[in-house]
């Protein structure tokens, strides 16, 4: 049994055949009608693997979600447990604890900024970081082609695409 592509470019040759006038429509109408079914029959099957495939991947972010989720519970977990026991070890002025398992330590930070409110208005220019982004406007663009502008290196295009309702 022939695959979608060939059943598609065998019409195809056919209906070429009858515009060449190489063969009659009345020749080819058998054939493109089996033809005609077997396509049908092709893009229903194919249809059915898009919507399989479409569930799969929805089963799939529900999962990711899932496991998320449960990143960001345990990453959570981790920073609380991790305050308590810097927050008991200070209140005790425990510096360092070892086990056959772990050593613990309280150990200082590398130095890092800290800014106060309303900081960049305080702050000499040679701090400041500008950061600048140019990006065309597509809906600024679309809307003066679809007046008629011509306007160099864009154009509007409507590309086709399969719905399944």
């Amino acid at each position: 049994m022939s695959n979608i592509y060939e059943l598609s470019a065998s019409f195809e040759a056919i209906a070429k055949q009858i515009e060449s006038g190489n063969l009659s429509a009345e020749e080819a109408a058998d054939t493109i009608e089996s033809m005609s079914i077997m396509i049908k029959q092709k893009c229903e099957g194919v249809t059915a693997l898009i919507l399989n495939s479409d569930s799969d991947v929805e089963q799939l972010k529900k999962a990711r979600d899932k496991i998320n989720q449960r990143i960001k519970s345990k990453e959570s977990f981790s920073r609380r447990m991790r305050g308590l026991l810097q927050n008991a070890m200070e209140a005790t002025k425990t510096i360092s604890l070892e086990s056959p398992q772990f050593k613990i330590q309280l150990v200082d930070n590398p130095p890092s900024v800290e800014l106060i409110e309303d900081a960049e208005k305080l702050l000499d220019e040679k701090y400041i970081k500008i950061k600048l982004t140019r990006t065309p406007d597509k809906l600024k663009l679309k809307e003066d082609l679809k007046k008629g502008l011509e306007i160099p290196g864009a154009q509007l295009v409507t590309k086709t695409r399969v719905r399944i309702t």
